[in-house]
Parts: C-alpha cells; structure tokens; sequence
C-alpha cells in the first residue's frame, strides 16, 4: 500500500486522518473485488443458489456457501437442514422460502464439483469476511481522529463548515 504524501501538512492528525481514509477506500476496493470474485466462482459450483437468493454477495450467502461448500452438498441435505444453515448465516427473512426453494431445484443441478474451484472460494470468502468485519473498525477509528480535533478545538480541513459548501 501506498503512503500518502502531502505537499505541506499543516498537522500530523491531518495527515494520519488521510492515511486512514485511504486505507478504508482500499478496504472496501478489496471487499467488492472478493465479492465479484465469489459471484464468479458460485456460478460453477452453485448455479441454482440465485433462485433462491437474490443478492450472492452478501455476507449471508457467503457464509451459507462455507457450510455448503457445492451445490452437490446441498442436494444431501433437508429442507429444514438448509433453513437452519441459513438463519444461522444471517438471512432469517428470506429463509424459510430460500431453504423450500433450494430443496426443490436441487435434485435437478448442474454443479459442477471441482474441488480446486471450492478450496479457492473458502479462501476468497475467508477473506471477503474478514475485509466486511475490519471496515466497521476503521470507521470508528475515523470517528475517533475527528472527535479528537472536536474535544482539542483543532481546527481540520474536514470538519470545518465551509469545507460543505465546496462539495455541493
């Protein structure tokens, strides 16, 4: 990762509050390319999982899938096994409708088991969750640097109430 330079810092807050903004925008740049990468990789070994859940990159599905590391390990399993699996992963609203919808169009997949393919879909969806629980980190970390200024009446460039009317 890439430090950031500053032509004439005027504090060295400022410059560790920019430093942590830009880890945070690669935090989330990595998150969303994990998350692409899961999509692409579900589509061979979980072709019929989008029937049933609309959105494969959540977190939710992502945890689903470390239980169910195929679709073929899903084709074994109950109507009620699958609904467990899913609640415990996240999604409790959608479950009991995923969980008949999975069971019922299961016996027909497609799922292409390709044990390569499932160990590195582990690894991305290891990673991709430990990006989504780091991000919820550096936001407060972000919101600590600004309190600080607030509480030593600093004045920095991004709380200061002119610095609005430049982004509208």
């Amino acid at each position: 990762m890439q430090g950031v330079t500053l032509i004439k810092p005027q504090t060295v807050l400022q410059s560790l509050f920019r430093t942590v903004m830009r880890d945070r925008w690669y935090l989330n740049v990595q998150l969303t390319r994990r998350k692409n990468q899961v999509q692409q990789l579900l589509r061979v070994t979980h072709p019929d999982l989008n029937k049933a859940l609309k959105k494969l990159g959540t977190s939710s599905v992502m945890k689903l899938v470390l239980e169910y590391p195929a679709g073929l390990h899903m084709k074994k399993s109950s109507e009620d096994e699958v609904y467990k699996v899913i609640s415990k992963a996240g999604a409790k609203n959608v479950a009991k409708r995923a969980a008949k919808k999975l069971c019922e169009i299961m016996p027909y997949t497609v799922a292409v088991p390709v044990e390569h393919l499932v160990g590195r879909k582990k690894w991305i969806i290891e990673e991709a969750l430990q990006l989504e629980e780091s991000i919820p980190l550096i936001d407060m970390e972000i919101h600590s640097l600004l309190r600080e200024d607030r509480e030593k009446e600093l004045n920095h460039i991004h709380t200061q109430s002119y610095c609005f009317l430049f982004l509208l």
